[in-house]
């Protein structure tokens, strides 16, 4: 195994243990201890409010690790339903646990099999269902991935952020003012850039 190798790996494991940090403590008790705190200025009440919006950056930095690792290699699609089969499993087995304890006295397989589908049973196992999702198209973000330049990458994070924070602000400023929010179709979407496990992966796959 080469030096780039083991550095790469070595890396991303960094980032996986920060993220997996910033996850639990986006989960604390902690996370909130700025809402009570008065917004007087002092430093303790800058602190909660940047640790507060800092741990945001957890979960877009696992789907740019999963994208780093996912996106560079062809895979066959026989392998990939093989890996979604497995997670798939898992995934099962933790919610029919959890499904049994919420549900002892009224349990019924169709009610399991519908929450289980619809993502109901616990909220937070939705990163397997983003990762299934994000398996299914790796062939094809794969060929997008290799293709990427950076132009590509600011194209894709100035669509971003006209659709994710521009628009929302300029509503947001409007109703506070009293007047009718921008209304923007339905049908205008660019999905590259507004689903997060699409952007993040391709950006993360780029970046490493």
């Amino acid at each position: 195994m080469d030096t780039k190798t083991v550095h790469r790996r070595t890396y991303l494991d960094i980032l996986r243990i920060l993220a997996s940090f910033l996850v639990c403590y986006n989960h604390a008790a902690s996370f909130h201890i700025f809402l009570d705190q008065e917004a007087n200025g002092s430093l303790l009440s800058w602190i909660m409010v940047f640790s507060s919006v800092i741990c945001r950056i957890n979960i877009p930095m696992f789907f740019m690790i999963s994208g780093a690792l996912l996106l560079g290699r062809e895979r066959t699609y026989r392998e990939l339903l093989q890996r979604v089969f497995r997670f798939a499993i898992l995934l099962a087995g933790a919610s029919l646990i959890k499904f049994l304890h919420d549900h002892p006295a009224d349990f019924s397989w169709t009610g399991y099999a519908r929450n289980l589908l619809s993502g109901n049973i616990n909220m937070s196992y939705w990163y397997l269902y983003a990762y299934m999702g994000l398996l299914l198209v790796q062939p094809f973000l794969h060929r997008i991935a290799v293709a990427l330049t950076w132009k590509d990458i600011l194209c894709l994070t100035a669509l971003r952020f006209l659709m994710i924070t521009f628009f929302p602000a300029v509503n947001y400023v409007l109703q506070y003012l009293g007047m009718d929010p921008i209304g923007i179709s339905v049908e205008f979407r660019v999905p590259l850039s507004t689903v997060h496990v699409l952007y993040y992966s391709l950006t993360g796959y780029y970046l490493a």
